[in-house]
């Protein structure tokens, strides 16, 4: 089941040189903070939107651990590129900007799975009913649809 979508971003630092620069090519020649892909083969998800789209970025740095970007943003001139629910959260916790990417990029796609098995489950229907207003709220379709439905069985 889709959950939701989200538009790829460019975080950077308030008065970053590209805070006012929407050129794809200032955004190309910046150095960047990547993710680290977690298994082989997986490939990573925005490196591969991003050359879908013909772009190629200068990776200076690559972390697994999502929340040192932030820290390394506020300290530098690199640029992070990520969905922008995430640069938005990171922008209210430090002086980050957040600006639409200046080439056009297939957004992020969230989708929940479940194994058959538990397609009935009285706690598994709960719980994908809290994961998906959850998501829900996250996009703002509904804010309210944040809180935790009632269970309606004893588990």
């Amino acid at each position: 089941r889709r959950l939701r979508t989200d538009p790829l971003a460019r975080v950077v630092r308030k008065g970053h040189p590209l805070a006012h620069d929407p050129s794809a090519a200032g955004y190309c020649a910046a150095n960047h903070i990547g993710s680290l892909v977690q298994a082989r083969g997986t490939g990573g998800g925005l490196d591969s939107r991003l050359l879908q789209a013909g772009v190629s970025l200068r990776v200076q740095v690559r972390t697994q651990y999502l929340g040192l970007a932030q820290q390394m943003l506020c300290a530098s001139d690199l640029v992070f590129t990520t969905g922008r629910t995430l640069g938005l959260c990171m922008a209210q916790q430090a002086p980050l900007v957040v600006l639409p990417l200046p080439v056009a990029v297939e957004p992020l796609r969230y989708n929940l799975v479940w194994h058959e098995r538990t397609h009935r489950d009285p706690a598994m229907v709960w719980f994908r009913k809290l994961v998906i207003d959850s998501a829900r709220s996250l996009s703002g379709q509904d804010p309210g649809l944040a809180k935790a439905p009632p269970i309606s069985k004893s588990i």
